[in-house]
């Protein structure tokens, strides 16, 4: 119980502190480098995961798992928790005493006193809206295509624990240095066409999640062609993530916008095993996946289709007339 209680104050501060970090780092970046810069923030969750499966690879050497009594069971589990606590005890310091706030914000002539309750109003009710379906579309597509397939990998690969956890470390080692390239591409083209893209890569994505949870994808090599491919068509979004929705709010409610649009859609996508149940009724459970990746991408795509295109806005001039000529 206490660890569930400490992982939730873990969760709700890192919530905020990631939904005012970024769109910090936006304001600070040039404009023609906020892509590439969000791309390089997005990087720290699958380089993260690459590390947290490589040590917990380690600590199984000589902490096997097992059973409850087991070293891992016991003891080993606790190591990655302090290695991240000294990373993040380290950050923090840095963070504190080296960043500034962004000029845009010390120029900005109001501070909101309540500015959740002034993002709910009518002027910028459409934006949460757009990035809300936005971001839900992303949620979809990222559970369907990372979260759902370990326990798939296992089911019907015949791969090891070992192999799997190894074949995962592949697929996000590449999804890391594809992310600043993904952002780059959507400074380069304009965010709602990368989007647009991000949603049709989530339904081509469909076909090879049928082949590999069919149990037609066989051996080490060819599953992790399989799952890296699954992985870069249904979550590159991230790697633009950042700058879209820092420009799509104005300084004044950015950080609040952020946070809002990006963690309250999650909620829905959230449950999808609830949907995969359901739908479990008319199709084979093992293909359910691909029904989620098919409303991921319809989402993504009509997410960006609302919105106006954003990568050329200047970041401290983005007010509420602004987004009422779009």
């Amino acid at each position: 119980m206490a660890l569930i209680v400490l992982r939730f104050i873990g969760g709700v501060f890192l919530g905020g502190e990631y939904t005012g970090a970024v769109p910090l780092a936006m304001e600070h970046s040039a404009k023609r480098n906020r892509g590439r810069n969000a791309g390089l923030i997005a990087l720290g969750f699958p380089s993260s995961y690459v590390v947290i499966s490589a040590l917990t690879l380690l600590v199984l050497t000589f902490a096997p798992a097992g059973s409850p009594a087991s070293a891992y069971s016991q003891w080993g589990w606790r190591i990655a928790f302090v290695v991240g606590a000294i990373i993040s005890i380290g950050f923090a310091i840095v963070y504190a005493r080296g960043v500034e706030e962004s000029p845009a914000w010390e120029r900005t002539s109001t501070k909101r006193v309540n500015p959740f309750k002034e993002l709910l109003a009518g002027a910028h009710r459409k934006p949460l809206a757009q990035a809300f379906l936005l971001m839900t579309g992303v949620w979809f597509s990222s559970n369907a295509s990372i979260v759902i397939l370990p326990p798939t990998i296992a089911s019907t690969t015949g791969l090891t624990a070992v192999q799997t956890s190894t074949l995962m470390i592949v697929a996000f080692a590449v999804v890391t240095v594809a992310y600043p390239l993904f952002g780059m591409l959507s400074q380069r083209i304009g965010r709602r066409r990368f989007f647009v893209l991000c949603g049709a890569g989530s339904i081509l994505a469909i076909p090879l999640f049928v082949l590999f949870a069919s149990g037609m994808v066989k051996g080490f090599w060819a599953a992790t062609v399989a799952v890296t491919a699954i992985a870069l068509l249904g979550i590159p979004a991230f790697g633009a993530i950042g700058a879209y929705m820092s420009e799509r709010f104005p300084v004044e409610i950015r950080a609040t916008g952020y946070g809002v649009g990006y963690s309250l859609a999650l909620i829905i996508p959230s449950f999808y095993a609830f949907y995969m149940a359901a739908l479990a009724g008319i199709m084979p459970l093992n293909l359910t996946p691909t029904v989620l990746l098919a409303v991921g991408g319809i989402c993504l795509i009509a997410g960006a289709l609302w919105g106006p295109e954003t990568k050329d806005r200047n970041l401290a001039e983005h007010t509420i007339a602004a987004e009422r000529q779009l």
